[in-house]
């Protein structure tokens, strides 16, 4: 009879490894403060995203509510004083164009829920009338650096990408090591268990723990999504718990390869340490400061433009007034027959919001240069990931969110579309001297807000991450394959 130790199957000593891992009471009181920080960031989400839902909601509803007293002015009992005034308000072009003004609001797209970004210092509505485009974004717009730092919101992206490594860490650092020092592994060794077995199966315990988590925190996410704000499982939702786990597989071969130095627990705890201050913290800052140097983004190009503009010539000189309408007809030939007659009552109201318009061409193209800096900024830090994982994970899952500046910019741009929607229904009425109708206001254009395309970068960040892990995995394999050789 054959009384030889038969070796342990690898699903068995996974097994083996959660019950020894169940067993220790404080392993579970840091998988407890760990997923209650994960409940926070949730929170925390959450509370961001409702929030400006009923901002947004109490918004429109206001501004909603004012234009539709101005369309049915148009319908007014005239025979009465009350009936009269709201009447003249609404078909009268100077009261017309300066209480006419459309909401646009960029609604939080059921992934926000897991990531603040950049969200908090960047406007998500706006109010415009007729007048000059850039005036009004500037005036409503706080301009700042929209590339600082992401880690200052406590939300489920800082959860995963600053606070998970760290419980990778704490639960990896003595995988084989312990074993090693309380003199264990003689006994371990001697049942034909070898140490990339062992040291695989303690990692597949840790992995299948924080995909529990993860998983855990996406669920809850995904339901407050549907219940709060009746949104379903969206495709970035998955994106963003895809590009989470391929981090979350870059650490664990990360700590996988420093245990199979074979070091002391010691080594093995400092090592680990100083790689995640590296990670997340020494190199985000040096690659923002060299992203800084390499795309500089001059804000004073467009500070002023957040002022009334103003021509003196407009006011003394007639002619000048008359050129300047001529000039606006001359680029948009459907007012060719704008009237230029100076003694019209409207002829400076026609002259103020020509000269707006053509400022606007001007203008336009500096701040579309202004935001391509930005974002050619944004992507020097998220093609970073092989040297930079931690940041350029950060701005990928907040592009996923639609929060990074990159969706703000879209934002701006669909808000300008609508301010040529408004333009294009009251223009008419006010270059050829007609007082506003039914149809003027039937024109103007209604916002919808359409979410920001997926970055062609995140398939090359997800590509490189995954490559970088596999290739540290791969190592640590190798190291431990030719010691038990």
């Amino acid at each position: 009879m054959d009384t030889s130790l038969q070796p342990i199957r690898f699903p068995n000593l996974i097994v083996l490894q959660w019950n020894q891992f169940a067993k220790r009471k404080t392993n579970w009181l840091v998988v407890l403060v760990f997923l209650s920080a994960g409940f926070f960031g949730l929170y925390q989400g959450y509370a961001e995203k409702k929030k400006k839902a009923a901002t947004i909601t109490a918004f429109r509803t206001e501004k909603d509510s004012l234009l539709n007293d101005m369309k049915m002015g148009l319908v007014a009992d005239t025979t009465t004083v009350e009936g009269k005034r709201k009447f003249e308000k609404s078909s009268s072009l100077f009261s017309g164009l300066w209480y006419t003004r459309l909401p646009s609001y960029k609604t939080p797209v059921t992934t926000s829920i897991y990531n603040i970004g950049q969200s908090d210092v960047l406007t998500y509505y706006y109010l415009f009338a007729v007048e000059n485009f850039e005036m009004q974004l500037l005036k409503q717009t706080e301009i700042t650096n929209p590339l600082r730092a992401l880690a200052g919101h406590f939300d489920v992206s800082f959860w995963i990408v600053y606070l998970l490594p760290l419980l990778v860490l704490l639960l990896t650092f003595n995988a084989l090591s312990a074993d090693r020092d309380n003199g264990n592994w003689r006994l371990i060794s001697s049942q034909g268990i070898t140490e990339k077995q062992w040291l695989r199966s303690k990692f597949s315990v840790v992995a299948i723990l924080c995909l529990l988590l993860l998983l855990f925190i996406a669920v809850n996410g995904c339901v407050l999504n549907k219940i709060v704000f009746t949104q379903a499982l969206a495709w970035s939702d998955v994106l963003f718990f895809t590009a989470s786990l391929i981090y979350l597989f870059f650490w664990l071969s990360l700590f996988y390869f420093i245990n199979s130095l074979r070091k002391t627990t010691t080594y093995n705890a400092l090592v680990g340490g100083i790689a995640w201050i590296a990670v997340c913290l020494v190199i985000p800052v040096a690659v923002s400061k060299g992203a800084e140097l390499a795309v500089p983004v001059d804000n004073a190009g467009i500070s002023t433009f957040s002022r009334r503009p103003q021509n003196p010539q407009i006011e003394d000189s007639k002619a000048f007034a008359q050129g300047v309408i001529r000039n606006f007809a001359a680029t948009n030939p459907q007012y060719r027959n704008a009237d230029v007659d100076s003694s019209k009552p409207a002829f400076m109201l026609r002259t103020y919001h020509a000269y707006h318009s053509l400022l606007h061409g001007e203008r336009w193209p500096v701040l579309l240069r202004y935001f391509s800096d930005v974002e050619k900024r944004q992507q020097v830090t998220n093609w970073s990931t092989v040297f930079n994982p931690a940041s350029s994970t950060d701005g990928m899952l907040t592009a996923l969110a639609d929060n990074d500046a990159p969706a703000y910019h879209q934002f701006t741009k669909q808000t300008a579309d609508m301010h040529k929607g408004i333009q294009a229904a009251l223009y008419p009425g006010l270059f050829t001297d007609r007082s506003l109708n039914k149809d003027d206001y039937k024109n103007l254009p209604q916002f919808l807000y359409q979410r920001n395309k997926v970055p062609a970068s995140l398939i090359g960040y997800l590509l490189l991450l995954k490559g970088l892990s596999i290739v540290l995995y791969m190592k640590g394999n190798r190291r431990l394959s030719k010691l038990s050789d």
